[in-house]
């Protein structure tokens, strides 16, 4: 099929909730495709799982840093939740080294581990209190509340009930402007927070950026990152994973039906549609698409996972996490909540209905905002 406007919209319902049934015909268009979005920027999409892995591992040509003058971080979504470009996602080479070292002793399996416990007790607190019969919105009462309680314990974040609020509008600002209030209220309660243990520093993730030397902004922009990561993104696996169980009334009585769901949910709903943007830097071909110096380019990854090579397994080769030096440094931690939760809430309510649903779904991100049960 040759390239042709097809009408993409990636915050339709089918989208949402059948992402392969858009996929499968951008796979079909030659090249990249050219798409605009909504404020009118032409970027490039990969549909392809072959142009997806080059773009995402050839960091000399593929850079997440603007390749001209005239462009900016703050010409990207994700600025109006992370102020700074001094973060693992927007940044490339030396720079993004000195920012992942300080924080990979915290997400190592070893280290990450230690809080299965803390996860399994944090589940049943929530789930110990429900009823039978009672309606609740998973998405906001389960997903979020337990990937932020994990996250700010990470942190080292004191726990208040606002922060659940708080990673909602750091999810929806890149969409939709009215969340910047509740936005601006969380970065100045983070910088506050790291301004505190600049003088009393504790075990945590913002101490020890601290410690290996970082300004307070760097500190703030590589939080940020890991609070948005570890809330947003985390809640929308758990949530479309708590969905599958329920449309389809899954027991999940062993951990190796829970492992299985997390990865067949990741490989079929991606909860970040696409990969961080990355800008061209040298004249270079993708397939039949010439790229110019200054392009930019997304990586659609919930694309690309179903373009896998016969006889391999997709639910090992998926791409939701990227690929490169810009993998997710959390992938770990956000598959352990998920399989937890989907192992506690099938054995507490194996009945439960789904009463309503709200997605917020866009070529960046896909979530639910509202999954509303009667249990």
């Amino acid at each position: 099929m040759k390239k042709q406007n097809l009408n993409i919209e990636f915050n339709s319902s089918e989208f949402a909730t059948n992402p392969e049934s858009v996929s499968a015909r951008l796979r079909e268009t030659e090249g990249l495709y050219p798409f605009r979005l909504s404020d009118g920027t032409l970027v490039y999409l990969a549909t392809r799982r072959k142009d997806a892995e080059l773009i995402l591992t050839s960091g000399d040509i593929f850079k997440v840093s603007p390749a001209l003058e005239s462009q900016s971080y703050s010409d990207n979504p994700f600025s109006a939740a992370i102020p700074g470009a001094n973060h693992l996602l927007a940044t490339d080479d030396d720079l993004h080294l000195k920012l992942r070292q300080p924080l990979e002793r915290f997400f190592t399996t070893e280290s990450l581990e230690q809080f299965r416990s803390f996860i399994n007790d944090e589940v049943e607190i929530i789930l110990l209190k429900w009823k039978t019969g009672e309606s609740h919105n998973l998405a906001a009462e389960l997903s979020y509340t337990l990937s932020v309680k994990v996250i700010a314990r990470m942190l080292g974040i004191p726990w208040q009930n606002e922060l659940t609020e708080y990673a909602v509008a750091l999810q929806m600002i890149k969409a939709d402007p009215a969340y910047l209030p509740q936005v601006t209220a969380f970065h100045n309660l983070l910088y506050g927070i790291v301004e505190q243990k600049r003088n009393a520093a504790s075990n945590d993730i913002i101490s020890a950026l601290i410690n290996a030397g970082f300004s307070n902004e760097e500190t703030l922009n590589a939080s940020l990152l890991c609070f948005i990561a570890g809330s947003g993104t985390t809640a929308s696996l758990i949530s479309q994973g708590l969905r599958m169980i329920i449309k389809e009334q899954r027991k999940i009585s062993k951990k190796e039906q829970s492992e299985l769901l997390t990865d067949e949910i990741l490989f079929k709903f991606s909860p970040a549609n696409s990969a961080f943007p990355r800008y061209v830097h040298k004249n270079t071909g993708v397939g039949d698409t010439k790229l110019h110096r200054g392009d930019i380019v997304l990586v659609l990854l919930s694309s690309a996972n179903y373009d896998v090579e016969s006889g391999r397994d997709p639910l090992k080769n998926y791409l939701s996490f990227s690929k490169g030096i810009h993998h997710c440094i959390g992938w770990y931690v956000a598959k352990m909540e998920a399989e937890v939760v989907f192992t506690l809430f099938s054995q507490h309510f194996p009945n439960a209905v789904i009463k309503n649903e709200e997605w917020f779904s866009n070529v960046v991100s896909r979530d639910l905002l509202i999954l509303e049960v009667i249990l």
